[in-house]
């Protein structure tokens, strides 16, 4: 399984980065990308869990 294939979740506080960074990811052939801003709220209908912020 190559890395192009995981999963992957990227956090910021900030949803412009987090826009950038998936258009980066996608750009680059990585397709599972779920991104999210707000801590409390994982992705609808994800399987994440975020854990507590520090």
């Amino acid at each position: 399984m190559n890395v192009e294939s995981k999963r992957l979740l990227v956090v910021d506080d900030n949803p412009i980065n987090v826009e950038m960074l998936l258009d980066l990811l996608d750009d680059h052939g990585f397709d599972n990308l779920e991104g999210v801003s707000d801590w409390g709220c994982p992705p609808a209908g994800s399987a994440w869990k975020l854990p507590s912020p520090a």
